[in-house]
């Protein structure tokens, strides 16, 4: 298939401006009229399209099989398609609370089939950082019924336990991601996709090697959540994030802002200030500045 993308890239003036090896495979990236796209060739046959939607990016598409990008797409579309591959059956895997101080790091998969993919657009999917809580409250219960879908969620005393032996945050991630995939996984699932979220792509390679699945199948890419079964997995991720922090604010009888920032740090002040700075550890991510500040 490489050598017919070049073939193919000659026969359309499009020029190969960079090759190189990848893990299980090769990338070219590609340039024709100040468009811009890569192409992953991978040695199991499969093929991952990335970069803004083109003129381009569908005219490869096209060559490769894969359901072009439409001029006239909704932006939801647009957003969807800019992760393109050929597989049939792929885990998604995303986070939620990996930034914000108070409540739990959740991670959730979701198995897409792509028989699914129409249907799942119809609902408006896309990252959940783009929909409103509301929106998010209402939506992922849906998915949750269209899907296979598997969630691990670290409230803040099991996380704040976990850090301290580990001190690196990529590493809970990790394990969480590979927890999720495990739980989803069988023989008929072609990819598991992840966000890249460690510029070292090995921490997470090894950890599926560890657990001994195959990691050929692994793919990670940065701002994943671009493809659907990721973003729907985000929504999920979110969806278990909100209600457990809910879940706290009703225990401590306090609403506990999301995110990081100036609301974040003067409810942190007016929680030790109530409770004490040893119940701070119970709704709140402790290596955070914020509760150095606490102190």
């Amino acid at each position: 298939m490489l050598d017919k993308i070049k073939i193919w890239c000659q026969k359309n003036f499009v020029r190969i401006i960079e090759q190189k090896n990848i893990q299980y495979g090769t990338q070219l990236k590609l340039e024709k009229q100040n468009e811009k796209i890569s192409v992953g060739v991978y040695n199991t046959g499969k093929f991952l399209v990335q970069g803004k939607d083109s003129q381009l990016k569908q005219e490869l598409q096209s060559f490769l099989g894969l359901s072009p990008g439409k001029s006239a797409a909704s932006k939801t579309e647009k957003t969807q398609q800019s992760i393109e591959h050929n597989h049939e059956v792929w885990i998604g895997v995303d986070e939620s609370g990996k930034g914000d101080f108070f409540g739990p790091l959740v991670v959730s998969a979701v198995v897409v089939h792509k028989k699914l993919e129409e249907q799942l657009k119809s609902l408006g999917v896309v990252d959940s950082k783009k929909l409103s809580d509301q929106r998010i409250m209402e939506m992922a219960p849906q998915l949750m019924g269209k899907l296979k879908h598997h969630s691990e969620a670290l409230m803040p005393i099991e996380y704040n336990q976990r850090y301290s032996k580990v001190q690196n945050l990529n590493i809970l991630l990790g394990n969480l991601h590979v927890d999720c995939i495990e739980q989803l996984f069988d023989d008929r699932v072609d990819m598991y996709l992840s966000d890249q979220f460690s510029n070292d792509k090995s921490l997470l390679e090894n950890i599926v090697k560890k657990r001994g699945l195959d990691e050929k199948k692994l793919m990670q890419a940065p701002k994943a959540e671009q493809d659907l079964a990721v973003a729907c997995a985000s929504i999920i991720a979110r969806y278990h994030f909100i209600e457990l922090l809910n879940d706290l604010s009703s225990k401590f009888g306090m609403v506990f802002p999301k995110g990081a920032g100036d609301l974040v740090n003067q409810t942190a002040l007016d929680f030790r200030d109530q409770f004490g700075i040893e119940k701070v550890k119970e709704v709140a991510k402790v290596h955070f500045k914020t509760f150095e500040r606490l102190l």
